[in-house]
């Protein structure tokens, strides 16, 4: 059997087992939202297949999804009401803060919030399961595109990211393991590379997943940003005009308080000295192109587990 064969076969595996798990999205009941805002949903969700996410609003339980806004007692009470109920439609939060574990989809509420809301909807439909006792938990998202880096390597692979995403079961009563990322939808990342198609293909995926994601395309650039706002993680380039990666990477620690929790190099170069020199600026892990999203996420759970990446 030749190898073409092979990869048809394996594909064809790949979108049955991706069909099986779709989940049935039709309607939607929204609690919690004023008039205002429940006419602007609705116009955004009925937007056409090609165009949206497709969902009828309706006002009663026989809804495949519910959107609550949990900053009012209608929209935590419709949440809560759920899981009373058997075969309970799926849900998601509109939040103004992340928490671990929750029993339901969780999108901010922010300037990214519809895109956030798309893309929720759509990993619902994909499989998308909550955090809690007796069901797997994580993202099954069939992102098939890889973002390639200069030259036209892989530089972060989404496709990969479904496993990555995915965190142990957490028996009730018991604490939530450190090493999953349940709130991974909340991190903040910088990224500063000199090249535009790099650093957008990085962004791109890093959004995919669920990121919130700023760029930069020098080190002076990265750290003005880094200055005004936290970053969770910012991925460094190595070779970059002007300041140098390592000199940037000394430069955000040095921030201290306002430096971002976790400092990754992702660069092409992989020689013994630039770990060396990466190293000795702080960087707390160094990856080498082409990067596979999840060996990112596997490096976040270990800063996770250190409590580096703490969303409390």
């Amino acid at each position: 059997m030749s190898d073409g064969d092979n990869q048809n076969r394996a594909g064809a595996r790949a979108v049955e087992e991706m069909t099986v798990s779709e989940r049935r999205l039709a309607t939607v009941r929204l609690a919690g939202f004023s008039d205002r805002d429940r006419e602007l949903l609705r116009l955004f969700l009925r937007r056409p297949p090609g165009a949206g996410v497709s969902l009828s609003l309706v006002d009663d339980e026989t809804a495949d999804l519910v959107i609550a806004n949990t900053q009012q007692a209608e929209g935590v009470f419709a949440l809560r009401n759920l899981s009373d109920r058997a075969n309970a439609p799926a849900a998601i939060g509109i939040v103004e803060r992340f928490e671990r574990d929750a029993p339901y989809y969780q999108v901010a509420q922010d300037s990214q919030m519809l895109f956030s809301l798309a893309q929720g909807i759509n990993r619902i439909r994909n499989g998308w399961v909550p955090p809690v006792t007796g069901k797997p938990s994580g993202v099954r998202d069939p992102l098939d595109q890889r973002v390639t880096g200069r030259g036209g390597s892989p530089e972060i692979d989404a496709a990969s990211a479904s496993s990555a995403l995915r965190s142990p079961v957490v028996p009730t009563g018991a604490a939530p393991t450190s090493t999953d990322l349940p709130w991974q939808r909340g991190l903040h990342v910088l990224v500063i590379d000199d090249s535009h198609f790099s650093r957008e293909a990085v962004a791109s995926a890093l959004v995919k997943i669920g990121f919130h994601v700023q760029t930069a395309e020098s080190g002076e650039e990265g750290l003005k940003l880094a200055s005004k706002r936290h970053y969770d993680v910012a991925l460094v380039d190595f070779e970059m005009p002007g300041m140098k990666g390592p000199e940037a990477l000394r430069r955000l620690r040095a921030l201290n308080e306002q430096a971002p929790s976790v400092l990754m190099m992702l660069t092409s170069r992989s020689g013994a000295v630039d770990r060396l020199r990466a190293k000795f600026a702080g960087c707390d892990a160094y990856l080498t192109k082409p990067t596979r999203m999840n060996e990112f996420l596997k490096k976040l759970r270990e800063f996770a587990a250190e409590g580096r990446l703490s969303r409390s």
